[in-house]
């Protein structure tokens, strides 16, 4: 079934590919007898999945007028490339995933290596009833564009994958209140501040992270409803 090994990669490997290759901001995988796709920020994802077209955001971080990185790697690896921005939509069998940042001028060139991470790729996915929402390692500066670009509605999810790992640069009140999910997980590398677990908690939303939680698989239902378990029984907010 298509969309159930797309949502088991979603949800059950999104850790791997994250955190243990440290490759990639986020990353789509969906394997069947005859389809893999990716979205990546960079071609070294390409050494740990095998796929058959890669997805990225298109800005870098370099002089050059236009970053060729990720079209260089997939060239020598014969893979297509392709550049996402604000607006495009895929179709995976009954998932729709709609890229909602950067927007396309921001995809065309390179930025300062200060702004880089405000110019992650953010998508949202919509399985019937269930809807998630991916942004990467957005700081709050990043947030308050993509709130300004986005049509609320868009915004509204009930699954939230904690932007930039949990770090106090991002979950603004603002972001939180729009977002308004039901569950948060956040791949951490650091302790989640006292405050930003009350922000989560003010929001109404649960939040997990591996640091505490240890590996976190959520399922998703196309009635909207998710479930979750975790390696670990700890309260994420104590």
């Amino acid at each position: 079934n298509v969309n159930a090994q797309f949502f088991t990669f979603i949800f059950n490997q999104l850790q791997f590919s994250l955190e243990q290759s440290q490759l990639i901001d986020q990353a789509l995988y969906l394997n069947n007898k005859t389809t893999d796709y990716s979205i990546a920020r960079d071609g070294g994802i390409l050494d740990v999945i095998g796929t058959d077209i890669v997805y990225w955001r298109g800005a870098g971080v370099g002089s050059s007028e236009k970053d060729t990185m990720v079209a260089d790697v997939c060239a020598a690896k014969n893979i297509p490339c392709q550049t996402l921005s604000q607006g495009a939509v895929l179709q995976f069998g009954e998932v729709t995933m709609t890229v909602l940042w950067p927007t396309e001028d921001a995809t065309k060139y390179l930025v300062p290596a200060a702004d880089i991470n405000d110019k992650s790729m953010v998508f949202r996915l919509d399985f019937q009833e269930h809807s998630s929402l991916f942004p990467a390692d957005l700081y709050v500066a990043g947030e308050g564009m993509l709130l300004d670009a986005t049509d609320a509605a868009l915004l509204d999810v009930d699954f939230l994958k904690v932007p930039h790992h949990g770090h106090a640069t991002s979950s603004s009140a603002k972001f939180l209140a729009a977002v308004s999910p039901e569950l948060s997980v956040a791949m951490a590398r650091v302790p989640i501040t006292q405050n930003l677990r009350l922000a989560y908690q003010v929001a109404g939303s649960t939040l997990l992270y591996d640091l505490v939680n240890g590996y976190i698989h959520v399922t998703a239902a196309a009635d909207g409803t998710m479930e979750y378990t975790t390696t670990r029984n700890h309260d994420p907010m104590r």
